[in-house]
């Protein structure tokens, strides 16, 4: 539904924005403003639909530990138990840095983890909307169409867009 509500945003900002630009600008502006923001609209529309794959696996992949105490914000803020209220007066420095050090070495991720996250965040269609980005450029550069003025303001607006709609989505429902 988020995904959707986005989607509809974003084309009917660009629908605006071309009325407005083919109104008031040249041809060159109304092309530069539809390619950068296409482009970059599906560059990242794409990022949040793979990064929001690679949250819902890692909390599918999610396995409760039932004999520690901490919740999960506390795991978070300190994962090594750091703050932990524990007498450390009794052990030396060397004893702690010790704990410390075999603490992180159980808490290292492996590489095939590492390995099927970046497997997660690769997508497709985002490399093909980079690869139209950079297209789209060279062929706005070729054919002297480019405005640069509405062009890299244009980059800008898809982000500022969504960055908005986030931060007011809770506010919205």
């Amino acid at each position: 539904m988020l995904f959707f509500r986005l989607v509809m945003l974003l084309s009917s900002i660009l629908l605006i924005g071309s009325g407005v630009i083919y109104l008031n600008s040249s041809k060159a502006a109304l092309y530069s403003y539809i390619i950068a923001y296409i482009t970059t609209s599906i560059i990242l529309l794409s990022s949040f639909k793979s990064y929001q794959r690679v949250v819902k696996k890692r909390l599918d992949n999610y396995i409760v530990d039932e004999f520690d105490e901490r919740d999960f914000i506390d795991k978070i803020d300190d994962p090594f138990s750091l703050y932990d209220e524990v007498d450390n007066e009794n052990l030396n420095i060397k004893e702690i840095i010790k704990k410390e050090k075999e603490l992180l070495k159980k808490s290292k991720r492996s590489f095939k983890n590492s390995f099927k996250d970046s497997i997660l965040a690769f997508n497709p269609i985002r490399l093909i909307a980079y690869a139209l980005f950079v297209g789209g450029f060279f062929y706005l550069l070729k054919s002297n169409n480019l405005s640069l003025i509405f062009y890299l303001a244009t980059i800008i607006l898809p982000n500022i867009i969504i960055v908005l709609y986030l931060l007011n989505f809770n506010k919205v429902k």
